[in-house]
């Protein structure tokens, strides 16, 4: 094991690690994948009854297990694999056979290779192709295979498609793990389908009208336009006994159990964007290529292309007039960034962000879902900026602070959040390193830094360069911007 682990990681390896069924429901950030890579590793390396694992996660999500945490957390050498599109700007069909020749050492790798790992995003399942994927792997397997459900919350609803489908792999693999940080947050009926990932029965309800008729009473009711009867939720009853049925399978881990965390966490939220955004995307930096090649952008116009390119991963442009074009109205990361705060749940957060859009879109969002955010950029009065801050300091009704780093980045205390989520990085080491520091205090709790980042594109270049890996001045002219174009793999 490369790290030391956490105290509640230890106790959950040797007290389950030989469990054929486990839910772990970790707050965000404590640890849930490194647990599972151990556990996978000793059934591989020391119990021998593990050849393959099979992951399903939100798209982006399942990227992250094969880019950082397998490779960090392995034992030993292992085979990993990430369903992909396997497209590309340039070079389609090269990035495509390039993911073939990964699925078939996938598939084909002997006993002795090390434990292998297929990674899929949990929207993919209802593709035929990803369902043969998954079959062949099986077989590979030989029978000796753990299927992890990370962030089971996707499975919620008994009745849609995507719970079907993971829900029947269940016989098919004889380890299960399903993990969330957020697993019942909005009611406890999400538990049923959850828990059915782990073994039919497992709440001790077989159909999910008899476990709802449990755990909860509904009152009939009218609808006055249309006298229309309707079943609306009245309260929730039977919840210790609840509760006791998933204590057989759970681990629960809350932030304040975990005394060692480093002050500032660092984490990786991937998000791929949508079709709309990558053909958008593709198009702009074919144009730029060109325009680059014929030596016609300059610095200052390789910036402001630059910048453009930024900005679609937020799912718009703003174009030379100043107006704000739509790309995509409902991109996937602002679905990340609501998972990311409901993660955070009942902390605060402070989100940073780049344009004023993103900024709009973002408060939209989180407002539409009850959140109570307050604004801190320059957009907003010198007065009502600080009434803000002093809301989300002292109120405990603020969940989040949306802001732009350079209004409110620099010698502010935000130390009331417990998370820092980076919508969209900015081009500014020092903004950036100051920004992440606002809610850390002496003798302070741990606060964790998310990075929604997007792999493969300039966003991911900003944040590397904030990291020191290059100067984002030389990636905005000449060869530099060249290289990064031809970099872009989307």
């Amino acid at each position: 094991m490369k790290r030391k682990n956490w105290k509640h990681q230890n106790v959950e390896f040797d007290l389950h690690k030989d469990d054929d069924a486990r839910a772990l429901l970790w707050t965000m950030r404590t640890g849930k994948t490194k647990a599972i890579v151990d556990m996978a590793c000793h059934r591989h390396e020391v119990r021998g009854d593990l050849d393959g694992v099979l992951v399903l996660a939100p798209n982006g999500v399942h990227l992250n297990w094969v880019k950082n945490e397998i490779p960090k957390h392995s034992w030993g050498d292992h085979v990993s694999v990430a369903w992909s599109s396997a497209r590309s700007v340039r070079g389609a069909r090269a990035d495509r056979d390039s993911f073939r020749r990964q699925v078939r050492h996938l598939l084909e790798a002997p006993r002795g290779t090390g434990l292998r790992w297929l990674a899929v995003n949990s929207e993919s399942l209802i593709l035929p192709r990803v369902q043969e994927l998954i079959r062949e792997f099986r077989k590979s397997c030989g029978g000796r295979g753990l299927l992890v459900a990370d962030e089971c919350q996707d499975y919620r609803r008994p009745g849609a498609r995507r719970t079907h489908l993971t829900r029947g792999l269940r016989p098919y693999w004889p380890l299960r793990r399903i993990l969330s940080g957020t697993a019942i947050l909005n009611s406890p009926l999400h538990a049923f389908s959850e828990y059915e990932i782990l073994r039919k029965g497992a709440l001790g309800f077989t159909d999910f009208k008899s476990f709802k008729e449990r755990y909860a009473v509904f009152a009939r009711e009218r609808l006055r336009s249309t006298g229309r009867g309707y079943q609306r939720l009245d309260h929730y009853e039977n919840l210790d006994e609840l509760r006791g049925r998933m204590g057989e399978y759970s681990s629960v881990v809350l932030r304040e159990d975990v005394e060692d965390m480093p002050e500032l966490l660092p984490v990786e939220r991937p998000v791929v964007m949508s079709d709309a955004q990558v053909k958008a995307y593709r198009s702009m930096v074919e144009r730029l290529l060109l325009e680059v090649e014929s030596g016609a952008v300059s610095g200052t116009e390789g910036g402001k292309r630059f910048m453009k390119l930024h900005q679609l991963v937020g799912g718009f442009i703003i174009d030379d007039r100043g107006d704000v074009v739509s790309v995509d109205d409902d991109p996937p990361i602002l679905d990340a960034l609501v998972e990311q705060v409901e993660g955070t749940l009942p902390g605060k957060c402070v989100v940073w962000a780049r344009f004023r859009e993103d900024i709009r879109r973002a408060c939209a969002r989180l407002r539409s879902l009850g959140y109570e955010v307050v604004e801190f950029h320059g957009g907003v009065g010198d007065g009502l900026r600080e009434e803000n801050l002093s809301r989300f300091q002292h109120d405990p009704a603020v969940d989040v602070l949306v802001g732009q780093p350079q209004a409110g980045g620099v010698g502010r205390d935000m130390s009331a959040a417990d998370a820092i989520i980076w919508y969209s990085s900015v081009p500014d080491a020092i903004i950036t390193n100051q920004a992440m520091e606002r809610a850390t205090a002496v003798g302070g709790k741990t606060v964790t830094v998310v990075t929604l980042s997007t792999p493969g594109t300039v966003h991911d270049d900003i944040a590397a360069s904030n990291a020191g890996k290059f100067a984002l001045a030389d990636q905005v002219s000449g060869s530099g911007l060249r290289d990064l174009l031809l970099r872009t793999r989307i």
